[in-house]
C-alpha cells in the first residue's frame, strides 16, 4: 500500500504507517472540551525550555504565538527576522486528496511580531540550525511530518502526568488564546496571530473567558463639547549612566568602550576592594544605586564572579546592556547576548552566537557559525575556529585557536 507523503520542494517524508497518519490527523481536528489548566501550561513550558532542541522550538510558537502545526511544519529559520524579532508566515501545510500532505502558499502572509521572551529563546538557540535554510520543526534542511512534533507532546503529557486530554498543537494555541484573553488582549490581535478567520467561532469558543471593559467607554468623553484636555505630562526618563561592577584593568576596557559608545551621561565604579580610589562604594551595596545609575555592567575577569554580579543586577532592577565598540566588526546575522562586551577591533562572523555574560577582547575572531558559551572570554587575538563551541566560563587565552577536540 502507497504510504502518505508530505511533499515541498523536492523533499518527500513518509509516515511509518497509514495508521500514524490516522492518529494524527484526528488528534488535530478533534474538538476537545476542556483546556489546558495553567498549572498543566507552567508544566509544558518546563518541559519545552529544559534541553532544547528543533521541536521544543517549534511548540513554543503554537504555545506563546498560537501558530496551527500546519503553519509550523513548513517553517524555516530564514523565516526568523532575528533582529527586528518578526516571523514570516508565507507557507501551509495542506492534506491532498491522495491522502499526501503537501507545503503550499499561505491564503495570506502574516508577518508577526514575537514576543520578547519568544525572539530571546531563539536567538539563544540559533546554534541549533546549521543555515536559514533548516526547518524549524526537523533542525535540518529536510521537512519533517507534523506526527514529529505530536510524538513529543504525547511525551510530554506523559511525563507530566496531563492524562484527561492529550497535548496537541491546538491545545496549546487554545491556551495561547485562553490567556491573551484574560490579559486583556484585543481579539484582533488573537485572531491575527492565531490565523482565525471567523471571529464567531472564537466567541462561541471562548465567550467564558471574554469580559466587557466598561470602563473603556469613558475615552468617549473627548467628544463632548465639555471635554477639557488634560495638561500633558511629560514622562520621566531614565538617566543614562552606567555603574561598572568592578574598577580593575578588565573595568578599564569596559569605561573606554562605553566612553566610545558615546550614549551614557554619567560611568561610575563599584569594587570589591573598599579603598580603590575610583569606586564610590562596594559591589555589596549595588541596590542603592538603581536609581541613579538604572544600567549596570559586571567587568570582572573571573568567570563565577561575573555570573553572581550579573543575577545579583538582574534581581537588583538594573538594565544589563551589550557593550559593543564601533571599531568591532559584526555580522548582520550574529548574535550577541546581554551583560556582554564585545571590544575594539574583535570581529564576530555570520551566523555566529556569542551568549550572555561574555568578554570578547580586542582584536579576537569568533568565526562563521561559531558559538561562546555563557560567561566565557576570548582574549585578546584568539581565534574561535568556524561552526566550533566554546563552553560556558572557558578562558580561550590570547593568541590561540579554539577548537573541539
Amino acid at each position: 500500500m502507497q504510504l502518505p507523503l508530505i511533499t515541498t520542494k523536492g523533499h518527500k517524508v513518509r509516515f511509518s504507517a497509514l495508521h500514524d497518519l490516522s492518529i494524527m490527523f484526528t488528534l488535530l481536528k478533534r474538538e476537545m472540551e476542556t483546556m489546558l489548566t495553567e498549572k498543566q501550561c507552567m508544566q509544558i513550558e518546563h518541559e519545552l525550555t529544559t534541553d532544547i532542541e528543533p521541536r521544543k522550538l517549534a511548540a513554543y510558537l503554537s504555545l506563546h504565538m498560537g501558530l496551527t502545526i500546519s503553519e509550523i511544519v513548513p517553517l524555516k529559520v530564514s523565516d526568523v527576522d532575528f533582529i527586528q524579532g518578526t516571523l514570516q508566515i508565507t507557507q501551509s501545510l495542506s492534506l491532498q486528496k491522495n491522502k499526501c500532505f503537501q507545503i503550499i502558499p499561505a491564503e495570506k502572509v502574516r508577518i508577526l511580531q514575537m514576543p520578547n521572551h519568544v525572539i530571546n529563546l531563539f536567538r539563544e538557540n540559533r546554534h541549533l540550525f546549521s543555515s536559514g535554510d533548516c526547518y524549524l520543526l526537523s533542525g535540518t534542511t529536510q521537512s519533517a511530518s507534523p506526527y514529529v512534533m505530536q510524538n513529543l507532546l504525547t511525551s510530554i503529557g506523559r511525563k507530566c502526568n496531563i492524562k484527561a486530554e492529550p497535548v496537541t498543537s491546538s491545545k496549546l494555541r487554545e491556551a495561547f488564546i485562553r490567556r491573551g484573553l484574560e490579559q486583556h488582549v484585543d481579539v484582533y490581535t488573537l485572531c491575527y496571530y492565531s490565523g482565525t478567520r471567523n471571529f464567531r467561532d472564537m466567541q462561541k469558543r471562548y465567550e467564558k473567558y471574554m469580559t466587557p471593559n466598561p470602563a473603556a467607554l469613558n475615552a468617549l468623553n473627548q467628544f463632548t463639547e465639555s471635554y477639557e484636555k488634560p495638561a500633558s505630562q511629560k514622562p520621566e526618563c531614565k538617566r543614562m549612566n552606567l555603574l561598572i561592577l568592578g574598577a580593575g584593568s578588565q573595568g578599564q576596557v569596559v569605561k573606554e568602550t562605553a566612553e566610545a559608545i558615546g550614549i551614557f551621561e554619567k560611568i561610575a565604579f563599584l569594587d570589591d576592594n573598599p579603598n580603590n580610589p575610583l569606586a564610590i562604594d562596594t559591589c555589596i551595596n549595588l541596590k542603592k544605586y538603581v536609581a541613579q545609575f538604572p544600567i549596570a555592567f559586571v567587568s570582572f575577569g573571573n568567570a563565577e564572579l561575573r555570573e553572581k554580579y550579573i543575577n545579583a543586577l538582574e534581581n537588583a532592577g538594573y538594565i544589563l546592556p551589550t557593550l559593543i565598540h564601533p571599531m568591532a566588526t559584526l555580522s548582520t546575522s550574529c548574535h550577541v547576548g546581554e551583560a556582554t562586551i564585545v571590544e575594539a577591533k574583535s570581529i564576530i562572523g555570520a551566523n555566529a552566537v556569542v551568549h550572555r555574560g561574555c568578554i570578547i577582547s580586542s582584536a579576537s575572531v569568533i568565526d562563521v557559525n561559531a558559538v561562546v558559551s555563557e560567561y566565557s572570554h576570548i582574549d585578546c587575538s584568539a581565534t574561535v575556529a568556524k561552526s566550533m563551541t566554546v563552553p560556558s566560563h572557558t578562558k580561550v587565552p590570547s593568541g590561540t585557536v579554539f577548537r573541539n577536540e
